[in-house]
Protein backbone atom coordinates (compact mmCIF):
# COMPACT_ATOMS: atom_id res chain seq x y z
CA UNK A 1 0.00 0.00 0.00
CA UNK A 2 3.08 2.75 0.84
CA UNK A 3 2.96 5.48 2.93
CA UNK A 4 -0.08 7.67 2.47
CA UNK A 5 1.37 10.53 4.00
CA UNK A 6 -0.36 13.50 1.45
CA UNK A 7 -0.73 16.78 1.88
CA UNK A 8 -3.27 19.16 -1.20
CA UNK A 9 -1.39 20.29 -3.44
CA UNK A 10 0.46 16.91 -2.69
CA UNK A 11 3.75 18.35 -2.55
CA UNK A 12 4.93 20.16 1.12
CA UNK A 13 5.21 23.86 0.29
CA UNK A 14 6.35 24.48 3.99
CA UNK A 15 9.20 22.55 5.52
CA UNK A 16 7.83 23.25 8.81
CA UNK A 17 4.13 22.65 8.43
CA UNK A 18 4.91 19.06 6.91
CA UNK A 19 7.19 17.85 9.45
CA UNK A 20 4.45 19.20 12.28
CA UNK A 21 1.71 16.71 9.89
CA UNK A 22 3.96 13.98 9.90
CA UNK A 23 5.43 14.31 13.58
CA UNK A 24 1.41 14.11 14.45
CA UNK A 25 0.86 11.16 12.07
CA UNK A 26 3.79 9.18 13.72
CA UNK A 27 3.00 10.09 17.47
CA UNK A 28 -0.82 8.41 16.67
CA UNK A 29 0.68 5.72 14.62
CA UNK A 30 2.99 5.04 17.52
CA UNK A 31 0.47 5.72 20.42
CA UNK A 32 -1.94 2.64 18.88
CA UNK A 33 0.97 0.19 17.59
CA UNK A 34 -0.19 0.79 13.70
CA UNK A 35 2.05 0.20 10.06
CA UNK A 36 2.99 3.19 9.13
CA UNK A 37 2.13 2.23 5.62
CA UNK A 38 -1.31 1.83 7.12
CA UNK A 39 -1.68 5.28 8.02
CA UNK A 40 -3.11 8.37 5.95
CA UNK A 41 -3.01 12.14 7.11
CA UNK A 42 -2.93 15.19 5.11
CA UNK A 43 -4.12 18.50 4.84
CA UNK A 44 -7.44 19.95 4.21
CA UNK A 45 -8.80 23.49 4.16
CA UNK A 46 -12.08 22.50 1.96
CA UNK A 47 -14.27 19.32 0.91
CA UNK A 48 -13.04 19.15 -1.97
CA UNK A 49 -9.30 18.44 -0.87
CA UNK A 50 -10.86 14.87 0.67
CA UNK A 51 -11.07 13.64 -2.66
CA UNK A 52 -7.93 11.95 -3.03
CA UNK A 53 -9.21 10.41 0.31
CA UNK A 54 -12.79 9.26 -1.14
CA UNK A 55 -10.99 7.96 -3.88
CA UNK A 56 -7.83 6.09 -2.89
CA UNK A 57 -8.72 5.40 0.34
CA UNK A 58 -7.90 1.16 0.70
CA UNK A 59 -11.01 -0.36 2.40
CA UNK A 60 -10.49 -2.00 5.78
CA UNK A 61 -6.85 -1.42 5.45
CA UNK A 62 -6.15 2.02 7.33
CA UNK A 63 -5.42 1.79 10.91
CA UNK A 64 -4.51 5.90 11.44
CA UNK A 65 -6.50 8.38 10.07
CA UNK A 66 -5.00 12.11 10.64
CA UNK A 67 -7.30 15.16 9.05
CA UNK A 68 -5.76 18.43 9.65
CA UNK A 69 -6.90 21.98 8.95
CA UNK A 70 -5.20 23.77 6.74
CA UNK A 71 -2.67 26.56 8.42
CA UNK A 72 -4.79 29.07 6.91
CA UNK A 73 -7.50 28.04 9.68
CA UNK A 74 -5.30 29.44 12.12
CA UNK A 75 -7.12 32.91 12.43
CA UNK A 76 -10.28 32.51 10.48
CA UNK A 77 -11.86 29.16 10.17
CA UNK A 78 -15.00 29.94 8.43
CA UNK A 79 -14.09 29.41 4.56
CA UNK A 80 -10.49 27.06 5.68
CA UNK A 81 -12.83 24.22 6.78
CA UNK A 82 -14.45 21.14 6.57
CA UNK A 83 -18.81 21.56 6.01
CA UNK A 84 -21.01 19.48 7.59
CA UNK A 85 -21.15 17.70 3.95
CA UNK A 86 -17.49 17.46 3.73
CA UNK A 87 -17.90 15.53 7.70
CA UNK A 88 -20.49 13.80 6.12
CA UNK A 89 -17.96 12.50 3.14
CA UNK A 90 -15.44 11.61 6.08
CA UNK A 91 -17.56 9.07 7.92
CA UNK A 92 -17.66 7.31 4.32
CA UNK A 93 -14.18 6.29 4.62
CA UNK A 94 -14.29 5.71 8.55
CA UNK A 95 -17.44 3.17 7.82
CA UNK A 96 -15.18 1.55 4.85
CA UNK A 97 -12.15 0.91 7.49
CA UNK A 98 -13.29 -1.04 10.47
CA UNK A 99 -9.44 -1.57 11.13
CA UNK A 100 -8.95 1.92 11.99
CA UNK A 101 -7.06 2.23 15.61
CA UNK A 102 -6.69 6.03 15.44
CA UNK A 103 -8.78 8.83 14.06
CA UNK A 104 -7.90 12.56 14.18
CA UNK A 105 -9.67 15.84 12.83
CA UNK A 106 -8.03 18.81 14.09
CA UNK A 107 -8.43 22.72 13.32
CA UNK A 108 -11.56 22.73 11.56
CA UNK A 109 -15.12 23.51 13.31
CA UNK A 110 -16.98 20.53 14.94
CA UNK A 111 -20.97 21.66 15.93
CA UNK A 112 -23.29 19.23 17.25
CA UNK A 113 -24.19 18.17 13.79
CA UNK A 114 -20.93 17.54 12.83
CA UNK A 115 -20.14 15.75 15.94
CA UNK A 116 -23.67 13.35 15.77
CA UNK A 117 -22.30 12.39 12.38
CA UNK A 118 -18.44 11.42 13.81
CA UNK A 119 -19.87 9.52 16.28
CA UNK A 120 -21.88 7.61 14.57
CA UNK A 121 -19.22 6.85 12.74
CA UNK A 122 -16.77 6.03 15.36
CA UNK A 123 -19.07 4.18 17.70
CA UNK A 124 -18.88 1.18 15.02
CA UNK A 125 -15.14 0.88 14.57
CA UNK A 126 -14.45 -2.25 17.17
CA UNK A 127 -10.41 -1.44 17.19
CA UNK A 128 -10.68 2.15 18.00
CA UNK A 129 -8.45 3.01 20.50
CA UNK A 130 -7.74 6.87 19.96
CA UNK A 131 -9.30 9.73 19.20
CA UNK A 132 -8.41 12.79 18.85
CA UNK A 133 -10.14 15.92 18.09
CA UNK A 134 -8.37 18.86 19.19
CA UNK A 135 -9.00 22.04 18.38
CA UNK A 136 -11.95 21.87 16.84
CA UNK A 137 -13.98 25.01 18.06
CA UNK A 138 -16.15 22.85 20.23
CA UNK A 139 -18.08 24.46 23.07
CA UNK A 140 -18.79 22.45 26.24
CA UNK A 141 -22.03 21.27 25.37
CA UNK A 142 -20.56 19.30 22.18
CA UNK A 143 -17.62 18.11 24.11
CA UNK A 144 -20.42 16.32 26.63
CA UNK A 145 -21.97 14.62 23.52
CA UNK A 146 -18.63 13.38 21.89
CA UNK A 147 -17.53 11.78 25.62
CA UNK A 148 -20.94 10.66 25.54
CA UNK A 149 -20.96 8.89 22.54
CA UNK A 150 -17.75 7.56 23.16
CA UNK A 151 -18.10 5.70 26.76
CA UNK A 152 -20.01 3.28 24.30
CA UNK A 153 -16.72 2.14 22.71
CA UNK A 154 -14.94 -0.52 24.99
CA UNK A 155 -11.82 -0.05 23.06
CA UNK A 156 -10.87 3.12 23.23
CA UNK A 157 -8.04 4.29 25.55
CA UNK A 158 -7.99 7.71 25.04
CA UNK A 159 -9.79 10.62 23.75
CA UNK A 160 -7.84 14.29 23.26
CA UNK A 161 -10.37 17.35 22.51
CA UNK A 162 -7.19 19.71 23.72
CA UNK A 163 -7.52 23.17 22.48
CA UNK A 164 -11.72 23.46 22.09
CA UNK A 165 -13.34 26.54 23.81
CA UNK A 166 -14.91 25.13 26.91
CA UNK A 167 -13.08 25.79 30.34
CA UNK A 168 -14.77 22.78 32.56
CA UNK A 169 -12.62 20.21 31.43
CA UNK A 170 -11.81 19.42 35.05
CA UNK A 171 -15.39 18.70 35.70
CA UNK A 172 -15.45 16.68 32.70
CA UNK A 173 -12.75 14.59 33.56
CA UNK A 174 -14.35 13.97 37.03
CA UNK A 175 -17.84 13.00 35.83
CA UNK A 176 -16.33 10.28 33.54
CA UNK A 177 -14.59 8.68 35.98
CA UNK A 178 -17.60 9.10 38.76
CA UNK A 179 -19.69 7.31 35.31
CA UNK A 180 -17.22 4.50 35.33
CA UNK A 181 -15.47 5.70 31.69
CA UNK A 182 -12.42 3.30 30.64
CA UNK A 183 -10.95 5.84 28.51
CA UNK A 184 -8.13 8.72 28.88
CA UNK A 185 -9.43 12.18 28.40
CA UNK A 186 -6.92 14.61 27.87
CA UNK A 187 -8.15 18.20 28.01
Amino acid sequence: MGNRLTFPPYQPHDDSHWIRMEHVARKYARKVGASWDKTWAMEVSSDGDLIPLLQAAPVNQLEVLVIHGSADADTDRSDAILTAQGIANLTLVLEHNRTLKAFVLTRNRVDLACAMLLCDSLRRLPALEVVGLWDNEMDSAVADYVLSEMKHLPSLVEVNLAGNMFCNGPEKEERLRKEGATFRLRI
